[in-house]
């Protein structure tokens, strides 16, 4: 007679805590042809299940073997062992092994995709053959227990399988499903070998054709299967079905970890989204800069003085003072640069008392800039935070159109060098000078106070008209207050120690500010281009510091996804257990759980990408209104950057859910199958 299971010699023994060896099985040897029902019998702990376990393929033997079709189980490669469960090999459990979240046809259907057989007609066949038809889109969790060993007796059957193992497959029944089951065994058992462990010697005795009893591990006495006809299998299996199971259980578990999921989404939306939002800022800052400094009225003002170091005798301190500079060195400076607009600093003027009223009423806080971008008359631009503080108190009422009359005085000790009056003759300034509000300009508002801007060409022909009477007086000489500014000497009060210059073409603004650092030796202030550079230097060392903050967010993110991905993987342990003894392949089942994740990255980045526009247009507007900053948040619309970013994510993902699952402790599967 052709055996198909040869038992050689078998024995197992396991060590203990205290390190002691623990012997289960002893030297069993008998041999089991091709069909018929054969029994393991014996009492708890004999080791009936360790048994089956080996014939299984879950377990190895300590010494000896057991061979199918001659071939020694144990020295099986992974392939040969998943292709064995999946193809010759069905099983049925004690407590059922159902996947208890699935209906009873999403189980069947699962089974069926992984031992690739076409479930077409199959199911239903089987669910009306076994009475289980009316309960097919019922969740299994919701079935009796004789519903559920029906079950798992058509998933034993799906693959039409040389040998069924059932282990206490009536454990959990009572006594009219248990006898049902048993008879339905003993049928299939004409066609092909059923394996079945129990400790109940009724059924042993009623149903056997051969039995192994087994005490405590020994072979205590072995009933071989000797003669039973064997009938042909019912073929019912037509065709080989491609359709991988694991996009099948993905999907189910896409759907049961839906929450966990949209958890782990948001998470990575949020963090893709705090990066683009400082990446882009970070961007746009630097893009934009120049946007920037051209809001302002005065973007083409420079104030230029020149640095003075003086040695004091008795102190080892170098003093740094500022003087007006030469006109060749002025026109050094700008050589390269047409249309170069020079003027003598007025500054003076507005330095001690000035007074700003409309309708009478005294404005405080009000600074006066001049340009040379404005017509020369009495028409002035203020800026919107003059505006705003005005219509603030004014119940909304604007600027535009308004007068202000500007009351400027100020005391100046002229130095007389001629031999007629005194060696100072003290002259008062003092000018009343109504200016017209023609613009509200909007400004970039980091910094900004409220101004307004004159023509210097304007305020200078006021100066001209304008004649020094106390000096007339005591010495003859003729002088307006504009010729004592244009004669003031480089280290006059008077003259600001500075020159007031104005670029024409806007280049060549953004060209002389790249410049301003490297002029060592002079002083250069074009007020928008140090506001900007302020802000730029503040922004850039708050996204540093931010940078660090960008980074816990995304590895946090990963990291919760990580960990979901990792906690779902133990929590179905046994999930994961049943498909590999159902002939799945362990590396797939990782990929489950694995794709899972990356599917969860994908739809995350997707949806931010998707979504960021319209936020980036949301904090740009709300920018806008706070700062008159456009596109502070610009992101670079490149293809390729954008795929490199989605794909280091990924990776990113990828490596993290990776790695735990690689690392975690992996139980033997017989383990996470114990009967509970």
């Amino acid at each position: 007679m052709e055996y198909l299971f040869e038992v050689k010699n078998l024995s197992k023994s396991f060590v203990t805590n205290d390190g002691k060896a623990l012997s289960i099985l002893n030297d069993i040897n008998f041999n089991l042809p091709s069909n018929g029902m054969f029994f393991i019998y014996g009492k708890s702990g004999c080791g009936k299940s360790t048994l089956l376990n080996i014939f299984e393929g879950l377990m190895k033997p300590s010494k000896g073997e057991i061979k199918y079709k001659g071939k020694n189980i144990s020295k099986f490669s992974k392939k040969e062992l998943n292709n064995y469960l999946k193809k010759d090999v069905g099983i049925i459990f004690q407590s059922f092994n159902l996947i208890s979240d699935m209906t009873v046809k999403e189980n069947l259907a699962l089974n069926y995709k992984i031992k690739e057989i076409d479930p077409e007609n199959n199911i239903e066949k089987y669910l009306e053959e076994y009475r289980l038809l009316d309960v097919k889109d019922k969740k299994v969790s919701s079935l009796s227990g004789g519903e559920k060993q029906r079950i798992c007796l058509i998933r034993a059957l799906a693959n039409n399988p040389s040998v069924i193992f059932a282990d206490e497959p009536t454990g959990n029944l009572d006594e009219a499903n248990s006898y049902q089951l048993m008879n339905e065994l003993k049928e299939i058992s004409k066609s092909r070998l059923v394996i079945i462990v129990s400790h109940n010697k009724k059924l042993v005795n009623e149903f056997n054709d051969g039995y192994l009893d087994l005490t405590n591990g020994k072979q205590l006495f072995i009933k071989e299967i000797k003669s039973c006809s064997k009938e042909e299998k019912n073929e019912i299996i037509n065709k080989k079905y491609k359709s991988p199971f694991f996009t099948y259980i993905l999907n189910h578990n896409l759907k049961k970890d839906f929450f966990k999921n949209l958890i782990a989404i948001f998470s990575l939306i949020f963090s893709i989204l705090v990066c683009f939002s400082f990446f882009g800022f970070n961007n746009g800052l630097e893009k934009n800069s120049s946007k920037l400094i051209a809001q302002f009225q005065n973007n083409n003002s420079y104030k230029v003085s020149k640095i003075v170091y003086e040695q004091k005798n008795d102190s080892n301190l170098t003093l740094e003072k500022t003087e007006k500079p030469k006109l060749s060195e002025i026109n050094e400076i700008f050589n390269n640069y047409q249309n170069t607009d020079i003027h003598n600093s007025v500054d003076y003027f507005f330095g001690d008392t000035k007074e700003t009223r409309i309708n009478n009423e005294l404005i405080k806080r009000v600074n006066y800039v001049p340009v040379n971008n404005i017509s020369a008359s009495r028409l002035v631009v203020v800026n919107d935070a003059f505006e705003n503080l005005y219509r603030k108190s004014h119940k909304g009422e604007s600027l535009e159109g308004k007068t202000i009359n500007l009351h400027l005085k100020r005391s100046y000790l002229y130095k007389n060098k001629s031999t007629k009056g005194s060696s100072l003759i003290k002259e008062d300034f003092i000018m009343y000078i109504p200016l017209y509000v023609n613009k509200i300009n909007e400004e970039f508002t980091y910094l900004n106070y409220p101004k307004v801007y004159f023509s210097i060409d304007y305020f200078e022909n006021i100066l001209k008209e304008h004649f020094c009477n106390n000096i007339f007086k005591e010495t003859g000489i003729k002088h307006s207050y504009f010729s004592l500014l244009d004669e003031a000497v480089e280290n006059s009060e008077l003259g600001n120690y500075s020159y007031q210059i104005f670029l024409d073409n806007y280049d060549e603004v953004v060209d002389f500010n790249g410049k301003i650092e490297k002029l060592k030796k002079f002083k250069i202030i074009n007020e928008p281009y140090t506001t900007v550079k302020s802000f730029k230097e503040l922004s850039s060392s708050l996204f540093d510091g931010l940078v660090l903050f960008i980074v816990i967010v995304v590895i946090s993110s990963i990291a919760l996804i990580s960990f979901l991905s990792y906690s779902t993987f133990v929590f179905n342990r046994k999930q994961s257990a049943i498909l590999t003894i159902l002939g799945a392949e362990n590396d797939k089942i990782c990929l489950i759980y694995i794709f899972e994740q990356i599917i969860v990255t994908i739809m995350s980045i997707l949806f931010a990408f998707l979504s960021f526009p319209l936020i980036q247009k949301l904090l740009n507007w709300r920018i806008k209104i706070n700062t008159r900053f456009n596109d502070l948040i610009l992101i670079p619309n490149d293809p390729k950057l954008k795929i490199l970013f989605a794909l280091l994510v990924v990776g990113l993902v990828f490596i993290c859910v990776c790695v735990p699952l690689l690392f975690s402790k992996k139980n033997e599967i017989y383990k996470e199958l114990k009967e509970e």
